[in-house]
């Protein structure tokens, strides 16, 4: 569906010339609008022969994080969007006439931020192609929460930065010191003040290693050993223990959607590794193979987790 018209004509004026702007023209014509559909989106401004159209307005828009789309209704907010928008298309000519572009780095950085569009764009579409249905979303659920209630585990974490720090602390709690204050002073996590305290969370709601460590406790224990994490070394400890009910399908099904979807875009991911040609340049590192369990985030991941991506509940 075509994006609402935001710009009145006259309201270009006032930006182009820093004229008071007039009233707004009516609607057009059902006829004309689909005329106006068929042609693309429309210029609105032209800066030393570059056209920037509504396309270009709402993308721009778009990326200004304390401007909520709603907002954009404000003819105030369109001329100040507007404005920044020439503005940057200014410095842009500029910086070409300068032959900055032709900076290797530069070049690169323009390049990747390129791809990175088209990736988004590959996303999207693979996703409109393959929707996620509903039986899909109960299937899903049925394997969740099909077997009644949750057991829910109160949990506290130390993370060190070696192996030899994880087994400090493991010592220091083997001597009668409370995991929580062992927690205070050895945890390199940003919960260590808080005594390493993580909340109620379900064994299925953070990645699997910890997970798995974590069910395999009981009330009150603690790890005999330090669990290697992407975070640094780990020790769990469960303070407590209970049965939580499930959420219904209307409270988990956008939460097993989203589950659905990272599913679905791995496997394209996966599917297009399998099928590429990456040749690596003599000396370099080769990447990684990919994997079946890899969930690619709809926005690039950071290269290292923090403890509180590894532990805290997936939203």
């Amino acid at each position: 569906m075509r994006h609402a018209l935001i710009i009145a004509s006259p309201f270009l004026a006032a930006v182009a010339v820093a004229q008071p702007a007039q009233p707004a023209k009516p609607a057009p014509a059902p006829a004309q609008a689909q005329a106006q559909a068929a042609q693309g989106p429309r210029t609105l401004v032209d800066v030393n022969g570059t056209p920037l159209n509504e396309a270009h307005f709402l993308v721009f828009a778009s990326e200004r994080p304390q401007t909520p789309p709603q907002a954009l209704k404000d003819p105030q907010l369109q001329a100040l969007i507007m404005n920044e928008l020439v503005n940057t298309v200014l410095m842009s000519q500029d910086a070409t006439k300068s032959k900055l572009d032709k900076n290797p780095n530069i070049a690169a950085a323009v390049d990747v931020a390129r791809r990175k569009v088209l990736a988004q764009a590959a996303i999207l579409n693979h996703l409109r192609s393959h929707p996620i249905k509903e039986e899909d979303v109960k299937k899903a659920y049925d394997a969740k929460y099909g077997k009644g209630p949750l057991r829910e585990y109160k949990v506290r974490n130390i993370v060190s930065k070696t192996e030899a720090d994880a087994q400090a602390a493991l010592q220091e709690i083997g001597t009668g010191k409370k995991f929580a204050e062992v927690a205070k002073t050895k945890s390199a996590a940003s919960n260590a003040a808080e005594g390493g305290d993580l909340g109620w969370i379900s064994a299925d709601q953070v990645i699997k290693p910890i997970g798995d460590a974590i069910a395999k406790l009981d009330k009150g224990g603690h790890s005999k050993a330090p669990l290697q994490t992407q975070a640094g070394w780990m020790l769990l400890e469960i303070e407590d223990v209970r049965d939580a009910q499930p959420p219904s399908l209307e409270q988990a099904k956008p939460a097993l959607q989203a589950e659905l979807q990272r599913d679905s875009v791995a496997a394209y991911v996966n599917n297009l590794r399998k099928s590429a040609q990456v040749k690596v340049a003599d000396g370099q590192s080769r990447p990684a193979p990919a994997k079946q369990e890899a969930k690619p985030a709809a926005k690039p991941a950071a290269p290292k987790k923090s403890a509180e991506d590894m532990i805290a509940p997936k939203k």
